[in-house]
């Protein structure tokens, strides 16, 4: 029998994931859950590696896709600068499970907004909508505002971060 540890090993051979101790008999196989930390969905060949006492005792390729828990995108904003009084953005799930968390929207730009932190429950498949008052603004070149957005899950881990700009919708 072998007792250890599977970890698992992104193609540039970061560790990004590592499994529970598992005890396998001879003739048996398991399926491992493990969390990974990636920067955004990939599918690829990972290098799976066993461990036992510490040591690497078996290094396999394995097959592995990675996919997003949720779809980030603002409301189109269908007035100008000047009008705008607040944003919203758009948490779609698409994971298998109910999700809930943390958004944290910061401007890039000079703008203030009353609240950078909300926090959503949104159920598999559906999509949530959260709105941020805008308390002060200041006009940018060529009306480009962008926005670093952050969801953060129950669990503490941050599932989401990236930099958005808002939508204009022309009128």
């Amino acid at each position: 029998s072998l007792s250890g540890y599977a970890e698992i090993f992104a193609p540039d051979g970061t560790s990004i994931g590592k499994s529970a101790e598992i005890t396998l008999k001879a003739g048996e196989s398991v399926i491992l859950p493990a969390r990974v930390r990636v920067d955004e969905a990939v599918d690829g060949m990972f290098r799976m590696k066993f461990f036992e006492n510490g040591e690497q005792i078996i290094e396999r390729d394995a097959p592995i896709k990675v996919k997003d828990q949720i779809q980030v995108k603002f409301a189109p904003v269908m007035k100008t600068v000047d009008e705008i009084d607040s944003i919203t953005v758009n948490l779609t799930n698409v994971y298998d499970r109910d999700l809930s968390g943390q958004l944290n929207v910061t401007p890039r730009c000079n703008w203030t907004l009353a609240s950078k932190t909300q926090n959503f429950s949104v159920k598999k498949g559906e999509t949530v909508s959260l709105t941020y008052q805008v308390s002060s603004k200041e006009q940018e070149p060529f009306n480009f505002y962008t926005f670093d957005i952050e969801v953060i899950n129950d669990e503490g881990d941050v599932v989401y971060n990236k930099y958005l700009p808002i939508d204009f919708t022309i009128i």
